[in-house]
C-alpha cells in the first residue's frame, strides 16, 4: 500500500509507537518499511539507530490526553506523603524486583507508594505496603531533605520561555538532517478543544490530586522486544504526571531523557536505576520549595506535550520531510522559525504554482489530491 501511495506522489509516513518490529534490522529491510518515506519514532536515540540503517525518521513523542487541563496542582504541600506509579495494564508495570525496590525507597522516607490505574471507569488506588524493616528505618532518619544545590538553580531550559517554543519534530536522513521547526499558537486554543476521544476519564481525579505529590517513572517489565525496543518506548507517562503539574522522578528511558532535555528539567532526578537512588531523589525533592520550582518545567512540558501542539509539530515535519523528499524548494533559514500556518499556506501555494505537481522522493513527477490535503 504505500509503495501504491508513493507512485501517486504522495509521503508516506509510518507510525512506529508500540511495534518492536521497528527496531529489528530484519523486519526494516522487508518491503513495508522500504516503500515508506519516513517512520515517526519517539526518541532521538530511535532516529538516530535508524538513520545509520539508511531510512528516515521523524520524532513525534506520544502526547499526553489532558485536553481540558483537568486535576492540574496548583500549590504543593509542605511534605510528601504520596507517591505514584501510573499503569493501566499488567505489560507496564515494574517487575517484581523492581517495585519491591521502589516501594522501599519510598517507605524510608515515610511516603507511600501508590499505583495508579485508570484503565477502568474510575480511578483506582492500591497502596503499596511498607515492611516492618522500613518503618523502622524511616523512624530512626530523622534527615528526610537534601540540603544540596537546589534543583532550580542546577538546571535550566533548553528554550527561551516566550510564547512561541521550539519543538522537537525532526527529519533525519543519512548525512542530513532538519533542525526543530517553532510552531506557534494560543494556549487558550486547548480551551476550545472538546473530549470527543473520551479521555477526561482517564485524567479528571480529585482524589489524585490528594495523595500523589511526586510521580515515579520505571522500566517496564513485560514488554515486548529487545532492548533497545523497551528503553526507547513512548514518555506518555511522563507527560501524564506532567499534565497534572505533578513533578517526577525516575529511571533514564531515553524518552524521559529526551523530554526532560526539552525543558531543563533536573536530569539527576530521571537518571535513578537503585532504591538508595529514588530514596534520595526523593529526599532532593522533599523541600516544598524544590517541588513547587519543579512545577515551571513540568507544566512547560505539559504545554509541548499537549495534543494541539504534537499536532502542530507533525504537520511542520511533514513539511520538512517533503522539503527534503524534493517535493518543495529547500526552505530559507528563517523560514524554519516560521509557525505552522506559514508552512501549510507555503504548501499549498507551492502545489498550485505547479500545477498539482510535485516531485516524487525518488525522482520524476506526479500528483496527488492527498498531498494537497496535507
Amino acid at each position: 500500500m504505500g509503495a501504491a501511495c508513493r507512485r501517486r506522489g504522495a509521503i508516506v509516513l509510518v507510525d512506529s509507537i508500540d511495534n518492536h518490529r521497528a527496531f529489528n534490522r530484519r523486519d526494516l529491510s522487508n518491503e513495508h518499511y522500504g516503500a515508506m518515506d519516513a517512520i515517526i519514532v519517539q526518541t532521538q536515540k530511535h532516529a538516530a539507530w535508524l538513520a545509520e540503517q539508511g531510512h528516515t525518521a521523524l520524532v513525534v513523542p506520544h502526547p499526553h490526553g489532558n485536553l481540558g487541563s483537568w486535576s492540574v496542582a496548583s500549590h504543593v504541600r509542605p511534605t510528601i506523603r504520596g507517591v505514584g506509579f501510573v499503569a493501566s495494564d499488567a505489560k507496564n508495570m515494574p517487575t517484581q524486583s523492581d517495585l519491591r525496590m521502589i516501594v522501599r525507597a519510598c517507605c524510608r522516607v515515610n511516603a507511600s507508594l501508590y499505583v495508579v490505574s485508570t484503565g477502568g471507569a474510575a480511578f483506582r488506588f492500591k497502596q503499596q505496603n511498607c515492611s516492618e524493616e522500613d518503618l523502622m528505618a524511616a523512624a530512626e532518619d530523622r534527615h528526610l531533605t537534601d540540603e544540596g544545590r537546589s534543583l532550580c538553580e542546577a538546571s535550566r531550559p533548553r528554550h527561551n520561555s516566550g510564547t512561541s517554543h521550539p519543538g522537537r519534530a525532526t527529519a533525519l536522513r543519512v548525512g542530513a538532517s532538519v533542525g526543530p521547526m517553532a510552531p506557534s499558537f494560543e494556549r487558550e486554543a486547548l480551551a476550545q478543544l472538546t473530549d470527543d476521544t473520551g479521555q477526561r476519564k482517564h485524567y479528571e481525579s480529585a482524589r489524585l490530586l490528594e495523595l500523589i505529590d511526586v510521580g515515579v517513572l520505571w522500566r517496564p517489565g513485560r514488554q515486548q522486544g529487545n532492548s533497545l525496543a523497551i528503553h526507547n518506548r513512548p514518555p506518555t507517562r511522563m507527560h501524564w504526571w506532567w499534565s497534572h503539574a505533578i513533578p517526577v522522578i525516575g529511571y533514564p528511558m531515553e524518552a524521559y531523557l529526551d523530554a526532560g532535555r526539552r525543558v531543563g528539567y533536573p536530569e539527576s532526578l530521571l537518571n535513578l536505576t537503585t532504591s538508595e537512588e529514588i530514596e534520595g531523589a526523593l529526599r532532593r525533592v522533599a523541600q516544598p520549595q524544590e517541588r513547587a520550582c519543579l512545577q515551571a518545567p513540568s507544566r512547560q512540558g505539559a504545554m509541548l506535550s499537549s495534543p494541539l501542539y504534537s499536532s502542530s509539530e507533525l504537520l511542520v515535519a511533514i513539511c520538512a520531510l517533503a522539503e527534503r523528499c524534493g517535493a518543495l524548494d529547500e526552505p530559507r533559514p528563517e523560514e524554519l522559525r516560521q509557525p505552522v500556518g506559514h508552512w501549510a499556506r507555503r504548501m499549498a501555494t507551492r502545489y498550485r504554482a505547479r500545477g498539482g505537481q510535485h516531485a516524487d522522493a525518488k525522482g520524476g513527477a506526479s500528483t496527488d489530491e492527498s498531498y494537497q490535503q496535507v
